[in-house]
């Protein structure tokens, strides 16, 4: 009878090893898929401390879709750029993602997939939008004396998250803003490259070219080397105007990105050759699952065996 109790023991904690496995074969992004054919809506309120803004043009721009596995992929426009939107892993390369991004925009004259103005409440309404990430445009807004509130540039994501980890359709967003008034005094700016292909130098070019672009005209091409220290600076008027930089013709197996950083201007290039993004569902539970059955066959054929043999006595005694 113990033996019985014990081949069953065995039997469950075997078949609860295989349970638990398969458990965690499961990806750790297992939410529910996207509905990529429905339409959503984004909702932005434009808003300094009591102040809305109406009768501002807002602009947005498609950049990539969602894919199966719960990533982005560049498109449209933007799927040529050599610009990693994967394998982001925190807020500060998702700013440089943007920043990038809007270079792009202004050095190629892009078009907006959407143009809204602000109503009276300061809110710009987008409907029927396609499912996927969003840049939106800065909007620079007159405010009191000669100051401006800019608001930023930023990403969005069409759906979004809410804080049941559940995709949201109708989105609604406030973007960050900030008062400026301009000094009017000569300013520098400077442009520094950063590479990061530790133990592939060799894979560098000479040189790279750099388009500094004021107010979305590109007013001159710099070429940056080691001989240079791979940086220039320029001087200017501090009046107002918005300057960025883009590399152009980007090394072969890097991806770049463009961070604003007050006055200066950081160009990175990444060294990601062939580069596989994890999907999130890239467990392999077969060789553990296929560990466990053994095992938990050997058991049970030790437990079987075990089983039989006490039967067997157990008659022998009660013959005696």
């Amino acid at each position: 009878m113990e033996s019985r109790k014990n081949l069953r023991k065995i039997i469950t904690i075997w078949l609860a090893c295989i349970i638990l496995v398969l458990s965690l074969a499961v990806p750790a992004t297992a939410r529910e898929l996207v509905e990529l054919e429905r339409g959503c809506t984004l909702n932005l309120t434009y808003k300094y401390e009591s102040s809305f803004f109406a009768g501002e043009e807002v602009k947005i721009y498609k950049v990539a879709d969602f894919t199966l596995d719960g990533l982005y992929e560049l498109a449209g426009d933007f799927a040529e750029y050599p610009v990693d939107v994967k394998n982001i892993k925190n807020q500060d390369e998702w700013n440089a993602v943007c920043d990038t991004l809007v270079a792009y925009v202004a050095a190629d004259s892009i078009l907006p997939a959407a143009t809204a103005t602000t109503n009276s409440d300061g809110v710009a309404s987008f409907e029927d939008l396609e499912v996927g990430l969003y840049l939106v445009s800065g909007v620079v807004a007159d405010y009191v004396d000669d100051g401006t509130v800019v608001f930023a540039d930023f990403l969005i994501s069409v759906p979004g998250i809410d804080e049941a980890d559940k995709w949201v359709y109708d989105v609604d967003a406030k973007p960050k803003s900030v008062y400026h008034e301009p000094v009017y005094e000569e300013v520098e700016y400077s442009v520094v490259k950063l590479w990061k292909d530790s133990s592939n130098e060799s894979k560098r070019p000479k040189s790279i070219k750099i388009d500094v672009i004021k107010d979305g005209k590109v007013v001159e091409t710099v070429e940056l080397s080691a001989k240079n220290n791979w940086s220039y600076s320029w001087k200017a008027l501090e009046d107002g105007s918005s300057w960025l930089v883009v590399e152009r013709n980007v090394p072969k197996d890097y991806t770049a990105t463009f961070e604003t950083k007050q006055t200066t201007f950081v160009v990175t290039n990444t060294y990601t050759p062939d580069q596989q993004p994890p999907t999130g569902d890239d467990f392999n539970s077969t060789p553990y699952i296929i560990a466990i059955c053994v095992c938990g066959l050997l058991l049970i054929v030790v437990g079987i065996i075990r089983y039989k043999k006490e039967t067997e006595e157990t008659k022998e005694n009660e013959a005696v």
